[in-house]
């Protein structure tokens, strides 16, 4: 795979990248601002389609500077947004607000930058980044924390060639429910490869970095390193999240009229039980997107994916497929035309705007699904999909308060496979949702910003998972299972096994101190009650900290 994406990338370059920039990094939190302005000008951006994440920091700024409300008056906190966007990216928005005399002469000349320079053809920003929280869990009486430390860089080569990179060290003492998730599949969620202090403690390096160029502007736009991306407009999403770890991938992005058509071809990883590096594999994801935008406020996606590996029973690993690298051609075809057994999934995502202070949003993944069965409803194992729908409501009762609700549910065996290293994994991590499959959620999210400085986040979930038991495979289990042994052909139903009842609520404080600093204090209660002991626990944790550049990891489940 490493010879075919360097050849597209020397290529690309070749034929004269245009103007390019790094993207936004994945934060639900700046991510909702965005998507909150979208809905409150009651059209889509022409610049990107919001569906597919990350937004190129570019695109963004355009967004802003085209930004009308003419007959639809926005608050004063949308000003705050508009302006945080121009703020956030002064090597596009030209903007001057953010320029103040350096501290010692050095540092923090631009207030989102502790180092910048830029000398016409060349820009540079690095800022530290931290994430330092430190609680007790009143129900299990055990004191928690996290200690991240680290550096992000980002910046143009003659405002053709985009670059990122970050890299963070973790040392975690997290909930005992993210201790347990941890155990079971032998690393922390996000992380990978995890360290074991002792006394319940992790430690992990994340790195992420890419560069990214444009061959035609503002059409093509093609972006290689390893990250993250994130497809849907919800809380969650079934087809890539930002639960998990980052990954190698190859980027093709097209954005022709009302249609953006993305082609991405990833690199994942596959450990045995326990995580052990030494004896994993590689496994790949060839997947692509096309989004259209029906009306100025309708909007309808369909993907499909494949997830395969090459490697036979000698441990002999072929790489990655070429066949799948053709960007227009349906995968299902090239994987029978290959007499392969590949995992292959397809689906739809949609979203509506309207009103402009309402959103409804849904996504669809089918991984396998026989018409008849599904008429017949006798349960067939085989039957397997997840289905997601939700409503945003923007200024909901006062102005800045916004509310959605999601319901999300996954058939038992979906995203499974007859291979293990052909699950909708990465590194025994889910991709997409963090439960995997067998199981429905409800969940609820408060926003309330009533000035510039103060954000006030609400989140309650209710999830009910059906967990293996008596050495059953019941479907939930997508990191270690695969569906070769499933319990019964017919009579399944979502939540089968030992159904665990999860309630989690978690309420957020934040005051942002500077340009992406943020002091938070944080009560996270969660119970989960199940048939297994090992499973039926409490967390009630109060926890104080300060956050600098750097996305709140959303371990909620």
């Amino acid at each position: 795979m490493k010879k075919a994406l360097l050849l597209l990338v020397v290529t690309g370059s070749y034929y004269g990248a245009l103007a390019q920039s790094a993207y936004l990094p994945y934060d639900a939190d700046e991510y909702h601002r965005v998507q909150r302005l979208e809905i409150r000008s009651g059209s889509f951006s022409p610049f990107f389609h919001s569906s597919v994440a990350p937004y190129s920091r570019r695109d963004m700024v355009r967004f802003a500077d085209s930004f009308s409300i003419q007959g639809h008056p926005i608050s004063f906190v949308d000003f705050q947004y508009l302006n945080y966007i121009q703020l956030d990216n002064p090597d596009w928005s030209g903007s001057e607000s953010g320029v103040r005399r350096p501290v010692l002469n050095y540092f923090y000349p631009q207030q989102s930058a502790m180092i910048y320079h830029d000398q016409g053809d060349f820009s540079i920003r690095v800022n530290p980044v931290l994430n330092l929280q430190s609680g007790r869990d009143f129900a299990r009486n055990e004191n928690l924390y996290t200690n991240s430390r680290g550096v992000e860089a980002l910046g143009q080569i003659g405002k053709k060639i985009g670059f990122y990179s970050y890299m963070t060290d973790n040392i975690v003492k997290a909930p005992y429910y993210l201790r347990q998730f941890s155990d079971s599949v032998g690393n922390y969620p996000t992380a990978g490869l995890t360290k074991t202090l002792g006394n319940n403690t992790y430690n992990f390096l994340q790195a992420r970095g890419y560069i990214t160029f444009s061959p035609i502007k503002d059409v093509l736009k093609i972006q290689f390193g390893n990250d993250r991306n994130f497809i849907g407009d919800g809380y969650r999403s079934f087809m890539f999240s930002d639960f998990g770890r980052a990954y190698l991938f190859l980027k093709i992005n097209t954005k022709i009229w009302k249609f953006n058509y993305q082609n991405l071809y990833a690199q994942m990883v596959q450990p045995p039980g326990g995580g052990d590096i030494n004896r994993s594999i590689k496994k790949y994801i060839a997947f692509h997107h096309l989004s259209y935008n029906i009306t100025k406020s309708l909007n309808v996606g369909v993907f499909e994916t494949i997830v395969f590996d090459r490697t036979d029973s000698t441990g002999y690993n072929a790489g990655f497929d070429a066949n799948y690298l053709n960007p227009v051609i349906f995968y299902r075809s090239v994987e029978h035309g290959l007499n392969s057994s590949d995992n292959a999934m397809l689906g739809m995502n949609a979203k509506w705007n309207f009103l402009h202070h309402f959103q409804m949003y849904g996504q669809l993944t089918i991984d396998e699904l026989k018409i008849d069965e599904y008429i017949h409803n006798h349960g067939w194992w085989g039957n397997k999909y997840a289905a997601q729908v939700g409503l945003k409501i923007i200024d909901a009762l006062i102005p800045n308060l916004d509310l959605q609700y999601e319901f999300n549910t996954v058939r038992p065996y979906t995203f499974m496979h007859f291979k293990l290293s052909q699950n909708y994994t990465n590194f025994q991590t889910p991709i997409g949702h963090p439960s995997g499959a067998n199981f429905r959620e409800h969940i609820a999210l408060l926003t309330y910003r009533p000035n510039k400085k103060w954000t006030f986040y609400g989140t309650y979930i209710f999830n009910q998972k059906g967990l293996d038991s008596d050495s059953l495979n019941w479907g939930g289990n997508i990191m270690t299972n695969t569906y070769n042994n499933y319990v019964s052909e017919y009579g399944n139903h979502t939540g089968q096994g030992a159904l665990t009842n999860v309630n989690l609520i978690q309420l957020r404080l934040s005051y942002e101190v500077f340009h992406r600093m943020y002091l938070e204090a944080v009560w996270l209660y969660r119970d989960s009650r199940s048939p297994i002991p090992a499973y039926t626990s409490k967390t009630s944790m109060l926890s104080l900290g300060l956050r600098m550049n750097m996305a709140r990891p959303r371990n909620l489940f």
